[in-house]
């Protein structure tokens, strides 16, 4: 119940609106509480209506407490308390989970996730990404949760030990958050790939940022599909990074080639991943055929507030 006895009062407002017997709302904030994942609009409704019999008014109640989640503002911990602090479930300043899903980018309007521009904070400074409506090609032009995280992860590794590749490749790059990151966090040389429909804004992304980084360290943006022969002089490259790239079977023994095309012989891949890895098992079979040691990052080392129970992130280096 923690976390819910920490939401804003707008929480207690909504539930005392819908017309829920005080009984029914104790009931359904205790089954909310108990779940172990509520990764999706979906799971909640599906709580919600073990309480509340009457669909129109579980989904009304559902789409209402995932509004008042996103309006409830929290102070983020600083970077050296995230650089120390515990994860575990009893650890009483672990943000909440309904903290963890207060940020995720699934839960916003339509205008946050593909109109208006991402702002991702990287200590003092600030990133501003570009987003754009789908097209027909993918779903390369919003920011994806996945990215969040592996983001947040890199800027507390970095902050924790001081370790920075100092060149990285982005595959997939999409709107390009990691690879921006990484070069405003300090990477000397960072390319961010994609294929040719999705390089316009990864352009645009890097230009808008172009005060993070000395001009001689700008990233570079470059036309890549899996696969496929490699641009004389691209790589070799200390740390690869992707997301959410395990969504077709089609492309995942590719991707473990171009890995390989890639990569040195201490070259480190982190690879984040939420829901959407229906093939995720079929690209470690061909990973460990092109001698990749592929292990899951401990949760407990990434940032305490975003993470989510459905997004991985897994380390691979040369076997052996």
């Amino acid at each position: 119940m923690d976390g819910w006895q920490t939401l804003s009062a707008e929480v207690d407002a909504i539930l005392s609106a819908s017309g829920l017997a005080p009984d029914a709302a104790d009931e359904l904030k205790a089954t909310l509480a108990d779940e172990p994942c509520l990764g999706s609009t979906a799971d909640v409704l599906d709580v919600v209506s073990s309480v509340v019999p009457d669909h129109g008014v579980a989904l009304s109640l559902s789409g209402a407490l995932f509004e008042a989640l996103r309006g409830n503002k929290r102070r983020r911990p600083s970077a050296e308390s995230l650089a120390s602090r515990s994860t575990d479930d009893d650890d009483d300043d672990a943000p909440s989970m309904l903290d963890r899903l207060a940020w995720r980018r699934e839960f916003k309007s339509d205008h946050e996730r593909f109109e208006a521009p991402y702002v991702h904070t990287l200590g003092a400074r600030t990133l501003t990404l570009g987003q754009r409506r789908f097209e027909q090609e993918g779903f390369a032009s919003t920011v994806w949760d996945s990215a969040i995280v592996l983001a947040r992860a890199l800027e507390r590794w970095v902050a924790a030990d001081g370790a920075l590749p100092r060149s990285v490749v982005e595959l997939g790059a999409g709107c390009g958050l990691v690879g921006i990151a990484l070069a405003a966090l300090g990477a000397e040389q960072v390319l961010l790939t994609d294929l040719e429909c999705n390089l316009d804004l990864l352009r645009e992304n890097a230009r808008r940022n172009s005060a993070l980084w000395q001009p001689r360290f700008a990233p570079q943006v470059l036309e890549l599909a899996w696969g496929v022969p490699l641009p004389p002089g691209t790589g070799p490259f200390e740390c690869i990074v992707a997301t959410d790239v395990f969504y077709s079977h089609e492309a995942v023994a590719p991707l473990a080639r171009t890995l390989t095309a890639l990569a040195g012989a201490n070259t480190e891949v982190l690879l984040a991943a939420g829901r959407n890895r229906q093939a995720a098992d079929a690209f470690f079979a061909h990973a460990a055929a092109e001698g990749w040691a592929v292990a899951l990052v401990d949760r407990k080392s990434l940032d305490p507030l975003f993470q989510s129970p459905e997004i991985d992130v897994w380390r691979l280096r040369r076997a052996g």
